[in-house]
């Protein structure tokens, strides 16, 4: 259960399913924004982990996709950085709904904020992203969101804790970095 859920509930699954479900919600029609979605999805999901696939291959990071050494975790967060910087100039370009786009800058912050703290602590990329997409996605669909959110977070954060790669105050603060950030850029830009 605990593989399982590191492994559903992964940065690279919710930065692909989020953007999508988001772009739905605020598109009419919903399969525009599906599109747009999916556009988000491919600049801040997709390449960011063939990025690691890639690091992986070159032997330029060691153990898995969820880049489990801290001092690794530099350049595949510079280079996902990179990613969603040249995805978000994308979808502004071509107009893309206000929300799809501010999910980009809020992964932004995130994906910064974990990066400074990775250079001298573990904190959870998981946690992190998980807690910020349960925000996104409490603001684009209610608080009815939060029923699948929550338990979610929790498993989340429990897996990382059972399979050794985080400890728990890693998890917790991984967790509250997200929440806030995505609940302050949302709203200050959303």
């Amino acid at each position: 259960m605990a593989r399982f859920a590191t492994e559903a509930f992964s940065p690279a699954v919710l930065a692909v399913v989020v953007p999508i479900a988001v772009g739905a919600r605020v598109a009419d029609p919903p399969l525009l924004g599906v599109g747009w979605g999916a556009l988000a999805a491919l600049f801040v999901g997709v390449l960011p982990y063939l990025a690691i696939r890639l690091l992986l291959r070159a032997g330029r990071i060691t153990g898995d996709h969820h880049v489990p050494e801290r001092r690794e975790r530099a350049l595949p967060i510079a280079l996902a950085l990179v990613s969603i910087v040249v995805g978000l100039v994308l979808l502004a370009v071509l107009g893309a709904p206000a929300a799809v786009t501010t999910f980009g800058l809020v992964t932004v912050a995130v994906v910064v904020a974990v990066g400074v703290v990775n250079l001298a602590w573990k904190l959870s990329g998981h946690a992190a992203v998980v807690a910020t997409c349960a925000v996104v996605v409490l603001i684009a669909y209610g608080t009815w969101s939060l029923l699948v959110s929550v338990p979610v977070l929790l498993w989340t954060g429990w897996s990382r804790v059972r399979l050794g790669a985080h400890t728990p105050a890693q998890v917790v603060a991984g967790a509250a970095t997200g929440a806030v950030l995505a609940s302050v850029v949302w709203s200050l830009l959303g």
